[in-house]
């Protein structure tokens, strides 16, 4: 699953620093890893990544771990408040299936939508 952020003038992730700022202080997580404004990060069982996507936005990519639905969606309900208030209130998020823009599923649905 992707969430991608809009009006994200003000997020700039350059260190391990900035990546620790994505995790609610109401959670245990730490920073992995980063390199050229993405990275990784931990929240409780769960592993993120943040990466600029092609059209120079910030994206969060949900990429390890398992919990319950409800537990699930009130991780991403403290994460995407703890940004807001960490970065910019006005920000926007929209959630992306993860074969959105890739190109086998694109060629796939074409040949297949005749």
């Amino acid at each position: 699953m992707k969430i991608k952020l809009s009006d994200f003038d003000s997020v700039s992730i350059c260190s391990l620093k900035d990546l620790e700022r994505l995790i609610p202080a109401n959670r245990q997580g730490l920073a992995l890893n980063y390199g050229q404004g993405e990275g990784q990060f931990q929240i409780e069982n769960t592993v993120w990544g943040i990466y600029l996507t092609s059209d120079q936005k910030y994206s969060l990519l949900y990429q390890e771990g398992s919990m319950e639905w409800e537990a699930f969606c009130a991780l991403c309900s403290d994460m995407i408040q703890h940004i807001k208030t960490e970065f910019n209130q006005a920000l926007k998020f929209t959630v992306e299936g993860a074969l959105n823009h890739f190109p086998e599923r694109e060629r796939y649905l074409a040949d297949n939508s005749k």
